[in-house]
């Protein structure tokens, strides 16, 4: 993966990081951000952020939805891994197909037991 792109995945994950910091604790005298706070937040964001970039984020969001856990894969060209429409996808089909990936990072199967059996586009 390019650094860019690593720095910008990292990025959006460091900001829902915050964004969910904010809003829930494990502290039970303290509550979540209240209505009039979280408006203060997403006026803050909808003055930062035109249309387009909001569109942007849903879009990379419905995407992040729609990725099995346990897997970290960044074989693209895969459609076991990455399908055309990530919404409607049911991943339950290939579960174990992406638990046996060799480039799936999150396996906690052994490298040796792991196999090349990817789906090119």
């Amino acid at each position: 993966m390019r650094r860019e792109l690593w720095a910008i995945g990292c990025s959006f994950g460091y900001a829902i990081r915050i964004l969910n910091s904010i809003c829930c604790t494990d502290c039970k005298e303290e509550h979540e951000l209240s209505e009039d706070e979280s408006w203060l937040v997403a006026e803050q964001i909808n003055s930062m952020c035109s249309e387009m970039m909001l569109d942007d984020a849903w879009d990379v969001l419905n995407m992040i939805r729609a990725v099995p856990k346990n897997r970290l894969c960044e074989r693209t060209d895969c459609r076991y891994h990455h399908p055309e429409n990530a919404e409607k996808h049911n991943y339950n089909h290939f579960q174990d197909k992406c638990d046996e990936c060799i480039k799936n990072e999150k396996s906690k199967l052994d490298e040796a037991d792991r196999i090349h059996h990817f789906e090119s586009k």
